[in-house]
């Protein structure tokens, strides 16, 4: 089986391709876990000076991948196929993970553990008389609507937080960032 990522260092440059032209080079968790070992080496790699990414074929790359899959052996928040049809989230239920559908799941919508609470319904990702302010008991759920989905009520936080720049929850309730990053829609910069 050919690689989903192609990896080369020539003349202190780290030529990253994307490798599945045929799916018009659609990440898979495959070319994931081989494009973050890439860029892992260019991280380290001193003789690494410049990095390029590009794709092979005539598509640089299609988006998340277009086949559906289950969530066996797959972490929290990756995509499935829910019920055959709709785009789903991998979202934790005990110890293992489940395809949720986030546009209408009130304990998953837009998000996992995103709750809506008690009384409230999940249309297109977004709940319906959500909490105004973060309270007891209004853990997951979205407060602020008027400033958009991104505004959650996360444990541990004093109230209200935006998941989109808050770098103690990039992203989702809980997704912190390391040291020297910050939270711009996900977490990224340079630690150095």
């Amino acid at each position: 089986m050919e690689p989903t990522v192609l990896y080369e260092v020539r003349d202190h440059i780290a030529h990253v391709t994307l490798n599945r032209p045929a799916k018009k080079n659609a990440i898979n968790g495959t070319m994931r876990k081989e494009v973050q070992a890439a860029f892992a080496d260019v991280k380290h790699n001193r003789d690494v000076w410049l990095a390029i990414l590009t794709g092979r074929g005539d598509t640089f790359c299609a988006g998340g991948r277009c086949v559906p899959r289950t969530c066996s052996g797959f972490a929290q928040g990756g995509t499935c196929s829910f019920q055959g049809s709709a785009a789903g989230l991998c979202c934790p239920q005990g110890f293992n993970a489940t395809c949720m559908n986030p546009t209408n799941d009130t304990n998953n919508c837009g998000g996992c553990a995103i709750n809506c609470g008690a009384g409230a319904s999940c249309v297109s990702g977004r709940c319906s008389n959500a909490a105004p302010e973060c309270a007891l008991g209004h853990l997951g759920q979205f407060c602020k609507l008027d400033a958009g989905t991104s505004h959650v009520c996360c444990p541990g936080s004093a109230g209200c937080v935006d998941t989109l720049t808050d770098s103690a929850n990039c992203g989702r309730c809980g997704g912190a960032c390391a040291n020297g990053l910050t939270c711009t829609t996900f977490c990224q910069g340079s630690p150095y």
